[in-house]
């Protein structure tokens, strides 16, 4: 019979992670070790998912006090529907989680829910590893701008989004190519590579409206990915990458 365990959970991770859901549903956790070759180094959770058309990834890392669970062979532990898991979390709130096998119970003073845990394989594949070092381009896109573009790329309903200097200037671009309407916002970047000057970097508006409200630093390699960056002083660390789009005619709209 398996051994019941009582789950020690961060709310403020769980509200992360539910964050991203809309790139992808499902969760799976993994335990690792910071340094896969040494035994000694700290315990870290890792998640790794991406969306179905495999155009957004994401890499979520915590330390392993944020979420403990009994793991598969591998480490594992996985929710199809991580939103609905922390919906009835936080419906039942202040919650105690007990894990026994294969089910998480949610325990409440009003009632409990049983949920029933997904077999790790059986879930979409993710990369299992996705960086970015040395990127051409860096700049940061603060909390209040990014909800002000998310914002924006409804009112334009954009389809694009155009990273590209203009007169000298770092402007992101929101933009419908059908309709012709668009949306500009000027930064200052930090990182300029000398053959980024004219560059145009073309990408689906859908990831700012997918990415959990925060502070971000912005990376950015020609040869053709970007990436989402923060790092929070509770040690929660996410990347959300994206590619660039080779499509002419959406990196020809530069208004």
């Amino acid at each position: 019979m398996a051994e019941e365990l009582k789950i020690e959970y961060d709310a403020e991770y769980f509200d992360l992670v539910r964050s991203l859901t809309p790139i992808s549903q499902s969760i799976c956790f993994r335990k690792v070790k910071e340094n896969p070759e040494d035994d000694s180094s700290a315990d870290l959770i890792k998640v790794l998912r991406c969306n179905k058309a495999k155009s957004i990834f994401f890499k979520l890392m915590a330390p392993a006090d944020k979420f403990t669970f009994n793991g598969d062979d591998e480490g594992e532990i996985a929710f199809l529907d991580f939103s609905g898991f922390h919906k009835a979390m936080s419906t039942f709130a202040p919650a105690t989680l007990v894990q026994k096998g294969n089910n998480i119970q949610i325990k409440s003073q009003t009632g409990n829910i049983n949920y029933r845990l997904s077999i790790p394989s059986s879930l979409m594949k993710a990369p299992k590893n996705i960086d970015l070092e040395d990127p051409d381009l860096e700049f940061n896109l603060s909390a209040e701008t990014l909800s002000e573009l998310a914002k924006a790329s409804d009112l334009v309903k954009a389809e694009f989004a155009n990273i590209l200097f203009e007169d000298g200037r770092l402007i992101i671009r929101l933009f419908n190519s059908i309709h012709g309407h668009s949306f500009d916002k000027e930064f200052h970047t930090e990182t300029v590579g000398s053959d980024l000057k004219d560059f145009v970097f073309t990408i689906k508006s859908e990831i700012i409206s997918r990415l959990p409200i925060d502070n971000y630093k912005v990376k950015v390699r020609s040869g053709g990915h970007l990436a989402f960056c923060f790092n929070r002083p509770n040690g929660l660390e996410l990347m959300v990458f994206t590619s660039r789009l080779r499509n002419v005619e959406a990196e020809k709209s530069n208004g």
